[in-house]
């Protein structure tokens, strides 16, 4: 993260967050679009929104993550845990959690620490 992150302003370089994707796909989709100069009929837009849904890409996970196809119990499907960000926060500890914050903070800095959990810069 912290190589890209000093190119995060070249026109050249578009970061995308998960949360960002997830809560207006979308949109998302749109504006990738646009960033790469694709026009993008309605049609397409559909067929694109229909295969990055998460269920979709669960379902084919094969085509996504092949090499993880071996690592885990279920395949590549175990990738694709539930498709929502922020379970560690029911997961880890408090302080864990605040400890990897500011850890975060001290190697990345504050804005890129803020970025990687906000999705705001």
């Amino acid at each position: 993260m912290r190589s890209w992150w000093q190119h995060r302003h070249q026109p050249n370089i578009r970061f995308l967050h998960f949360d960002t994707l997830t809560h207006d796909l979308p949109a998302q989709i749109q504006k990738i679009a646009d960033f790469l100069d694709i026009p993008l009929s309605p049609e397409h837009h559909q067929l694109i929104l229909a295969h990055c849904h998460f269920d979709y890409m669960k379902n084919h996970a094969h085509r996504y993550v092949p090499e993880t196809v071996s690592l885990w119990k279920d395949g590549g499907r175990a990738f694709f845990h539930h498709g929502k960000s922020g379970g560690w926060k029911a997961t880890l500890p408090k302080a864990l959690s605040e400890k990897y914050q500011a850890i975060a903070r001290a190697e990345l800095g504050d804005e890129c620490a803020n970025w990687l959990l906000t999705g705001e810069i």
